[in-house]
């Protein structure tokens, strides 16, 4: 009898561990090394996923995919890394980072992480919202942070955050005007900030001169230029290299979301509004491409833009991958819950799915990456709620011993 229950002990407790094993490992081949892309499918990660802090950087990051993170205390907000070589997922463990409500950038190349940073301020802090005291570059490589403090009474409203290129990040944040010891009108109220751009090579940020303080609408970047929508249809596009090579254009049409300039600067390419068809502003619609005239002036310069072929569905246009060929977010399926990334032919309309995703959640991707051949995706591993785990466990060691103390007693002559 002894031996039984503890034969049964040891069985369960090897079945248990078995399949801890088996929901922790990557099911199928991981991709060959030496070659960096984007994988074919992006899953949602597991909440029980190893972090950075104990399984170390991935390297070079082919995207970023939001979900749950578990702890023995419960799940909160979490950000996950996939690997541009082998495709493996691991959750990001930010130094001093607010990257659920004040967001990441990942950069173009995906060997940095901007996220905005929390810390201590000089006055009472904005704790409901922070408080966020500056911005930090995380290396990828090698697990390092680069930080950027913001000088702040009560804490920093960020609202801007996005790479011009792999090596400058472009960010702006308000002040709030009071904190946790002052009025709910002053926590919830701040101040414009300006536009600082951070070249990596240098030690700090400095403030993008010609903007002035202001909230940027509609804003976006690539190949060292940011767009900024300066007013109906007017978009002012900043050449960060050569100011002298700014460009003032105005649209033809309304485009949802950002103006984005394709590497050369001489096209550009927007999600069609829908205001004109249904009334009021809405995604997903049509993509639209146009060029500038070729000769650049001081003065706004017409663009007219024209609907690319069999491009419906589209939410978002990610990048120029050259200057007939442009990365979208697409819906796929039913009632557009499933979402791809697309590369048209802006010439023809000839389209080519990329990488599928698990639903509309946060996704970012590397954009250089995007004009590369896409790996196989892999599926993140699915561990066990380590809690369940050491429940069982111990509740099997303490079934087995007390069964065994009724079965001597039972037997004892």
């Amino acid at each position: 009898g002894t031996l039984a229950i503890v034969g049964a002990a040891v069985l369960a407790l090897g079945v248990l561990a078995g399949t801890t094993w088996q929901r922790s490992s990557v099911d199928g081949p991981q991709p060959a090394g030496g070659r960096s892309g984007l994988p074919d499918r992006i899953w949602s990660p597991s909440p029980w996923l190893e972090g950075t802090d104990d399984a170390g950087p991935l390297g070079q990051l082919a995207a970023l995919v939001s979900g749950e993170r578990g702890s023995w205390t419960g799940k909160s907000y979490g950000l996950a890394g996939i690997s541009a070589t082998t495709g493996e997922y691991r959750f990001l463990d930010l130094p001093d980072g607010e990257a659920e409500r004040a967001g990441t950038a990942l950069s173009p190349d995906g060997r940095h992480v901007a996220y905005w940073l929390t810390g201590t301020t000089t006055g009472s802090p904005n704790s409901d919202r922070g408080p966020v005291v500056g911005l930090g570059v995380y290396d990828t490589a090698t697990g390092e942070v680069r930080r950027a403090k913001i000088p702040t009474e009560h804490g920093l409203d960020p609202y801007l955050l996005l790479w011009a290129d792999a090596d400058r990040v472009v960010f702006s944040a308000g002040q709030y005007v009071g904190g946790d010891a002052d009025s709910l009108m002053d926590q919830s109220s701040s101040r414009l900030g300006r536009v600082l751009v951070w070249d990596l090579a240098d030690e700090a940020p400095v403030a993008l001169a010609g903007l002035g303080n202001g909230y940027i609408e509609v804003f976006s970047a690539g190949a060292g230029r940011i767009a900024v929508a300066a007013e109906h249809r007017r978009y002012r596009v900043i050449d960060l290299g050569d100011r002298s090579r700014d460009r003032r254009l105005e649209l033809s049409e309304e485009v949802w979301g950002s103006l984005v300039v394709s590497p050369g600067g001489d096209r550009v390419a927007g999600v069609r509004s829908a205001r004109r068809e249904a009334g009021v502003d809405g995604v997903p619609n049509g993509l639209l491409a146009g060029s500038p005239p070729a000769r650049r002036g001081a003065g706004v310069q017409p663009v007219q833009l024209a609907r690319v072929p069999t491009s419906g569905r589209t939410f978002e246009v990610l990048s120029w991958i050259d200057e007939d060929h442009v990365a979208v977010e697409r819906a796929v399926g039913d009632c557009c819950l499933g979402r791809a990334v697309f590369l048209d032919t802006v010439s023809t309309g000839a389209s080519q799915q990329l990488v599928r995703f698990p639903d509309p959640r946060d996704i970012e991707v590397a954009t250089d990456l995007l004009g590369a051949p896409t790996l196989p995706g892999v599926e993140p591993p699915r561990p066990l709620d380590p809690r369940v785990v050491g429940g069982l466990g111990t509740g099997t060691v303490v079934l087995a011993l007390s069964a065994l103390v009724l079965w001597r007693r039972r037997v004892r002559p």
